[in-house]
C-alpha cells in the first residue's frame, strides 16, 4: 500500500511537471509581473531585481518576506511563500533570488487550463486558510491611524485617477461626467459617488477597521503559483508596506484582492478580452460594453455566487471590521 501511494504521488509529480512546462512558456514577464522591477530566471532561481526608481518597494519586499520566515520558522514559511535563496539591499544593486517553482499561476490555471469551478473554489480556499491561519494570527497588529480612509483609500483613487489622465489625457472627459450611460442604462458616474461616500462620516467610519493586521497586500490571481494536481500554492510578490510604512494594513486588501478578480473581472479586462466603443450625445457619454470571452465570464459568474458564501464563511466570526463595507473600495 505504501509502495502504491509512492507511485501514484510521483506520477502526480510527473504531471505536474509536465503540464506546467507547457503552461509557463512566458512566465518571467507575464506570470511573475515586472512593474517595478526586471525579472529573470537563472536555472532553478527567479531573480528580481529593482529598477533605480523601485528600490524602496523592492527592499519592502524583502523586508516582509524575512520577517514572515522569522515569525513563522522554514517549515510553515515554506508551505506557501517563496522560498529566498539570496538577497541584497544595497544601493544599486537590491535585487532577491527565490527559488523557481514548476507552477504556473491562479490565472493561467483558469485560462489555459480551464480547471473546473470546484478546483478554482478549492485552490482560492487554500490561499484564505493559508493567510488566516498564519499570516493574520501573527501577534503583530496596531492601531489604526485616525486618516486611515483619506490616506489609504481617497488619496489613492485621487491618484489613480491622475495617473490615469496623465496617461491618456481623453479619460478626463469621461472622469468629469457627472453621469454616463452604459449599455443603455444612465449611472451616477464614480468621482461623484465617491465624492458623496468620503464625505459621509458614518460611512468613512464603516470603512476603518478596529485595527491594522499583517497582510501580503497583493493576492491577485496572478501571485498566486497554483499546483494543476498537487494541493500546493505559493503567494508571490507581495506589496511589502502601506502608504504609512508599516507591515500591517487593512484585511480586507487582501480580501478585496481575491473578491475583485472575480466580482469584478479583473483578470479578463486586463487580459483586452472585451469590445468598448464611445460616443457623446447632447453632452450625456454612451459607452457599449460586452465581453468577447464569454465562457470566462460566465465561469466568473459562477465562482462568484459560491466565492460569496465562501467569504461570508471564513470572515464572518473574524475581528476584522465590517469587510463587506471596506471592499467598497475594490468594486
Amino acid at each position: 500500500l505504501h509502495r502504491s501511494q509512492e507511485k501514484r504521488d510521483r506520477i502526480i509529480m510527473f504531471l505536474d511537471q509536465l503540464i506546467a512546462v507547457r503552461l509557463i512558456d512566458d512566465e518571467i514577464t507575464n506570470e511573475l509581473g515586472a512593474s517595478f522591477s526586471n525579472i529573470r530566471r537563472d536555472g532553478k532561481k527567479i531573480i528580481k531585481s529593482a529598477r533605480p526608481e523601485a528600490e524602496k518597494k523592492i527592499r519592502d519586499e524583502i523586508e516582509w518576506y524575512l520577517n514572515m520566515r522569522k515569525s513563522l520558522g522554514d517549515s510553515t514559511y515554506k508551505k506557501f511563500l517563496p522560498e529566498i535563496l539570496d538577497y541584497s539591499v544595497e544601493n544599486n544593486s537590491v535585487y532577491y533570488a527565490m527559488k523557481h517553482y514548476s507552477m504556473p499561476t491562479l490565472r493561467t490555471l483558469i485560462f489555459e487550463y480551464n480547471i473546473h469551478d470546484t478546483e478554482i473554489i478549492k485552490r482560492i480556499e487554500s490561499v484564505i486558510n493559508s493567510l488566516i491561519n498564519h499570516v493574520y494570527s501573527l501577534k503583530q497588529t496596531i492601531p489604526t491611524p485616525g486618516d486611515y480612509v483619506q490616506v489609504c483609500h481617497q488619496k489613492n483613487v485621487s491618484n489613480r485617477m491622475n495617473y490615469a489622465i496623465k496617461m491618456n489625457p481623453n479619460l478626463k472627459i469621461l472622469i468629469n461626467k457627472k453621469a454616463i450611460r452604459i449599455n443603455g442604462k444612465q449611472y451616477i458616474n464614480a468621482p461623484v459617488l465617491l465624492s458623496v461616500i468620503f464625505k459621509d462620516k458614518k460611512i468613512v467610519k464603516n470603512l476603518t477597521p478596529p485595527k491594522l493586521w499583517m497582510v501580503h497586500g497583493d493576492v491577485h490571481y496572478n501571485n498566486i503559483l497554483s499546483s494543476p494536481f498537487w494541493n500546493k500554492d505559493i503567494l508571490i510578490d507581495c506589496r511589502g508596506r502601506s502608504v504609512y510604512g508599516t507591515v500591517q494594513c487593512d484585511v480586507a486588501l487582501d480580501i478585496g484582492k481575491i473578491y475583485h478578480e472575480i466580482r469584478s473581472y479583473y483578470s479578463i479586462i486586463e487580459r483586452n478580452e472585451y469590445n468598448l466603443f464611445l460616443h457623446e450625445t447632447k453632452g450625456l457619454l454612451s459607452i457599449r460594453f460586452e465581453f468577447t470571452n464569454k465562457s470566462i465570464k460566465n465561469l466568473y459568474d459562477r465562482i462568484f455566487r459560491r466565492l460569496d458564501s465562501l467569504l461570508e464563511k471564513k470572515f464572518r466570526k473574524k475581528k476584522f471590521g465590517n469587510w463587506k463595507k471596506t471592499l467598497l473600495r475594490r468594486m
